[in-house]
């Protein structure tokens, strides 16, 4: 008995990376070190945000494969 993974957290973690490179992309022609400092904290931010999304779907999924191994050692047990 699976637990899906809500295709929105996988997608956010896809989504929430893209910006972050996007967002390093666009700086690198700045000349001013204040915003170019505020745009990388930013896609720091959301390249941590991005990471700790993906370590939640990977425990999620864990979660579901042992619920699975679970099911299946009472159907044997029975």
């Amino acid at each position: 008995m699976s637990v899906p993974i809500p295709s929105h957290v996988s997608a956010s973690a896809v989504s929430l990376s893209a910006t972050a490179t996007a967002i390093r992309s666009a700086c690198t022609g700045f000349s001013t070190t204040t915003a170019l400092t505020k745009a990388e904290a930013d896609a720091r931010r959301l390249r941590n945000e991005a990471r700790r999304l993906v370590r939640k779907l990977a425990s999620l999924r864990a979660q579901s494969a042992a619920a699975d191994a679970c099911a299946l050692s009472q159907k044997v047990a029975a």
